[in-house]
């Protein structure tokens, strides 16, 4: 049951499920109109957690740059792994030297939780159709456009997180 989720956002930590806390992205989605925060406003804090625990699923979803982060590269003596995409090896450590989880993601989780809550199971709804592919839905005419690679990301996680999704290849023949 979600009320008893427990969000983890160590950076680096196997047991993590969510890029950010609940008391973080409350404070990115200040930034953010009530256009957009609204639905996320009005949730209790359980479903606001289950909403960045999705919206942190989502993310990882995405083909992402950059390799995950392995503790046992370092010389401590240590067999854990990463649980989630971030911190990648290439950008690990900040000047303290402590694992981080880049603003951009930490700002898309945020976003993309308020979203899930916005929508709710129209969003779902709508991802499952991305996932199978469809791209155009016409109901009153009974036509559906089927294309790959469709993102469940809302358009403002999709465009923070953009340096880090891996586009897709054009192959031309000729």
């Amino acid at each position: 049951m979600a009320s008893g989720l427990v969000i983890v956002a160590t950076p680096g930590e196997s047991t993590a499920n969510s890029y950010v806390t609940l008391t973080d992205a409350d404070a990115i989605l200040l930034g953010y109109t009530t256009a957009v925060t609204s639905a996320w406003d009005a949730a209790t804090d359980a479903q606001c957690n289950a909403a960045l625990v999705q919206a942190t699923r989502e993310i990882d979803s995405e083909r992402l740059r950059g390799t995950k982060y392995n503790a046992e590269d370092d010389e401590e003596d240590t067999d854990t792994f990463q649980a989630l995409h971030f911190p990648i090896a290439e950008n690990y450590s900040d000047s303290d030297g402590a694992c981080y989880i880049p603003e951009s993601v930490e700002k898309a989780t945020a976003v993309q939780a308020a979203y899930l809550l916005r929508f709710g199971a129209d969003a779902v709804a709508m991802q499952d159709m991305i996932n199978a592919g469809v791209r155009v839905n016409e109901p009153g005419h009974l036509r559906q456009t089927y294309s790959a690679g469709g993102s469940v990301l809302c358009q403002e996680a999709k465009r923070l997180i953009s340096a880090y999704i891996i586009a897709g290849i054009k192959v031309r023949r000729g």
